[in-house]
C-alpha cells in the first residue's frame, strides 16, 4: 500500500508514514473485517429470556391458549344444554296424570331423583314432585320454560281467566289469599293453588289430600254439616250467629245442587268446594228432594231466623182492649189495652176494668204469629192467641212493688177476649 501524502510505499502494519510522518488512517478492508470478526467473537451474548422477541412470542402463545379455553367453555355448556333440553322436554305431559303413580313413572319421563329421598326434579328444579310412601302426592311447577309440562291443561304463563275457565269443569274455587287462588276437586281430593302476578299464572302447586283431610275440609265448609243426617235442636240453631242462619238454611238446598239466583247466595256457595249447582230454582222440588231431617231442619232454622230478625208478618193479635173472662177475687176484672203492633213488638197497658187501667205499661216482643212475651226484673208475661179475638195470659217468676198483687192476678193463667163494645 502507499502513503496518501508522499506516495511512498508503506506496510500495512505501520501507523505513521516513515517518510513524511503522515498518520495512516486507511485500514485495509480485509483487516477491518478481521477486526470486526474478532470483536463479535469477543462480545458477550445476551440470555434468550432478555430478548424482546422472546416475550412477544410468549404473549402471543398465552392469548392463543386463553381464547381456545374460552371458546371451549362457551361451546360445551351450549351443547350440554341442548342435549339436556332434549332429554327433559316435558311440554307434552300433564302432571295431573301422575297423582297416585310411583317415582318409576317419573324417572321414565326424564325426572331425576334427589339422592335417597323421594323427591324428583326436572328443568333445573322448575318441576318438583314429592312422593310420600312412594306415591306422588305433591307437584309444583314454577317457571316459564317452553318445555314445562301442564297441570289439568294449565301452564305457567297462562292468563288467569283462561286457567279458571279450564279448571271450572271439575274444580271449585275454595278461596284466595293475596295473589294465591285455591281450587278443589272433591271427587279426587286434589287441591290446586295458582300463584299469579298481575293476570298471569306464574306457578302451580297441586296436592293430593287424604280422606281424613277431605272429611275435615268438608266439615269446615258447612254451617250445619249434619243437617241431612239428624234433627237439629233449637240450641244447635241458636248457637249460630244470626247473620249466618239464612246461609245455614240455604245450604240444605245447595247440598242438592240448587242454582241460586240471588247474587249473595250464588257467590257464597260457589266458593264452597262441595257445591255444584245442577238444578234451576224453577225446577227444584224440595218435597221430593229433601229427606225428613232436612224438611224439619229447614222449618226450625226459619222459625229461629224469623224470631231473631223480628219478622212476624202473620201475627194474628189485634190492637184494642181485651177483657178477662175469668172473674178475679172481689169481682175485679182484668184488662189489657194493646195500643200498637209492629213487625216485632206490641205495646200494652195492664190493669183492671174497675178503675185501674194503667197499673203497668210495657212493650212485649213478638215471638211468632201467635205469641208475644216480656220479661222484666225476672218476671215474665206470655201472651198466646188462639185467634185474633181471644188470648191466654200466663206468668212466671216473682214480682214485687205496690201493684204486684194486681199484676200477678191479671196475668196468672187468665183467658181474655176482645169484646166489640170496647173496640
Amino acid at each position: 500500500m502507499f502513503c496518501k501524502k508522499c506516495g511512498k510505499e508503506i506496510k500495512e502494519t505501520w501507523k505513521v508514514c516513515p517518510n513524511c510522518g503522515e498518520p495512516i488512517t486507511d485500514v485495509p478492508t480485509k483487516h477491518l473485517e478481521n477486526i470486526r470478526k474478532n470483536e463479535k467473537q469477543n462480545k458477550v451474548k445476551k440470555p434468550i429470556f432478555k430478548r424482546v422477541w422472546f416475550w412477544i412470542v410468549i404473549i402471543l402463545v398465552v392469548f392463543l391458549i386463553f381464547f381456545i379455553i374460552i371458546g371451549e367453555s362457551e361451546e360445551t355448556p351450549q351443547n350440554e344444554m341442548v342435549e339436556s333440553e332434549i332429554q327433559t322436554d316435558l311440554s307434552d305431559l300433564d302432571m295431573e296424570d301422575f297423582f297416585g303413580q310411583s317415582g318409576t313413572q317419573l324417572e321414565e319421563q326424564g325426572l331425576e331423583k334427589s339422592g335417597e329421598i323421594s323427591e324428583y326434579t326436572a328443568l333445573d328444579g322448575a318441576v318438583y314432585v314429592s312422593c310420600t310412601s312412594g306415591i306422588v302426592d305433591i307437584i309444583m311447577l314454577d317457571g316459564m320454560n317452553e318445555n314445562m309440562p301442564s297441570f289439568h291443561g294449565i301452564k305457567t304463563g297462562m292468563n288467569l281467566s283462561e286457567a279458571e275457565s279450564i279448571l271450572a269443569d271439575i274444580y271449585s274455587t275454595t278461596g284466595q289469599i293475596d295473589n294465591q287462588l285455591s281450587y278443589m276437586d272433591m271427587d279426587t281430593g286434589i287441591n290446586i293453588v295458582l300463584e299469579t302476578e298481575g293476570e298471569e299464572v306464574i306457578s302451580i302447586t297441586a296436592m293430593q289430600l287424604s280422606q281424613e283431610e277431605i272429611s275435615s275440609y268438608m266439615q269446615e265448609g258447612y254451617i250445619f254439616p249434619d243437617s241431612d243426617k239428624k234433627y237439629l235442636t233449637e240450641d244447635d240453631v241458636r248457637s249460630v250467629e244470626a247473620d249466618m242462619l239464612a246461609l245455614g238454611r240455604n245450604e240444605i238446598f245447595a247440598r242438592h245442587g240448587y242454582i241460586f239466583e240471588d247474587d249473595t247466595y250464588k257467590q257464597y256457595f260457589e266458593s264452597k268446594p262441595w257445591y255444584k249447582g245442577t238444578i234451576p230454582s224453577d225446577q227444584f222440588n224440595s218435597d221430593e228432594v229433601f229427606n225428613d231431617f232436612e224438611k224439619k231442619n229447614v222449618e226450625l232454622i226459619k222459625k229461629v231466623e224469623d224470631e231473631i230478625n223480628n219478622i212476624h208478618e202473620e201475627f194474628i193479635g189485634l190492637e184494642g182492649t181485651y177483657i178477662c173472662i175469668d172473674p178475679l177475687e172481689d169481682g175485679i176484672t182484668g184488662r189489657f189495652d194493646i195500643t200498637n203492633i209492629t213487625d216485632n213488638t206490641l205495646t200494652f197497658s195492664l190493669g183492671t176494668l174497675e178503675g185501674m187501667p194503667g197499673v203497668m205499661m210495657e212493650q212485649a216482643q213478638i215471638i211468632d204469629e201467635y205469641t208475644a212475651q216480656i220479661t222484666t226484673y225476672g218476671f215474665t208475661i206470655t201472651f198466646t192467641w188462639s185467634d185474633p179475638e181471644n188470648m191466654y195470659v200466663t206468668n212466671s217468676g216473682e214480682i214485687t212493688g205496690m201493684e204486684a198483687a194486681v199484676i200477678n192476678d191479671v196475668t196468672e193463667s187468665r183467658s181474655y177476649t176482645r169484646p166489640s163494645e170496647f173496640n
